[in-house]
């Protein structure tokens, strides 16, 4: 799987997963780097992370299926996000709103994406030696410097 798909499988996690989770208000379960090194080499391939991330996907969309129809109703996918939403504005604030003074401005905005843009995709910041594969010790790094962020790659 090249970057651009491993890419487009962490968007996914976080446009369809993220919310799901936060509405739980736990933030969802953590993954560990031994769930996702599905031959148990040491390494990440961008596949075992691409297969890993699959199955989380799936577990919390089963979990807000609230009547296990294998399909979300637009109800579903509210009652899901709606305990979450709150939290989830208050730490996009505390994130971009780099003058501390509790509001967000377009400038502080651009400046964030503008920031986004040059660290480049996600496979990439946690491939820290850039050898195509994530090690436990990358993994753990990138998955610390995640949580010290309140959930959020930045």
């Amino acid at each position: 799987m090249n970057r651009t798909g491993i890419l487009a499988v962490l968007i996914a996690v976080g446009v369809v997963v993220a919310p799901l989770a936060e509405a739980q208000g736990k933030g969802g379960p953590r993954v560990t780097f031994e769930e996702l090194d599905l031959n148990g080499d040491g390494s990440l391939t961008a596949q075992e992370l691409q297969a890993g991330m699959a199955q989380r996907i799936q577990a919390r969309f089963t979990s807000a299926d609230i009547n296990g129809d294998g399909e979300l109703t637009a109800e579903e996918m509210k009652t899901a996000a709606d305990s979450g939403r709150n939290r989830r504005i208050e730490a996009r604030i505390e994130r971009l709103d780099a003058n501390n003074n509790g509001t967000i401005s377009l400038a502080e905005i651009q400046e964030a994406a503008q920031e986004r843009r040059q660290r480049g995709p996600v496979f990439d910041r946690i491939d820290a030696n850039a050898d195509g594969v994530v090690s436990a010790e990358e993994f753990e790094t990138a998955q610390a410097r995640f949580a010290r962020r309140g959930g959020r790659d930045r």
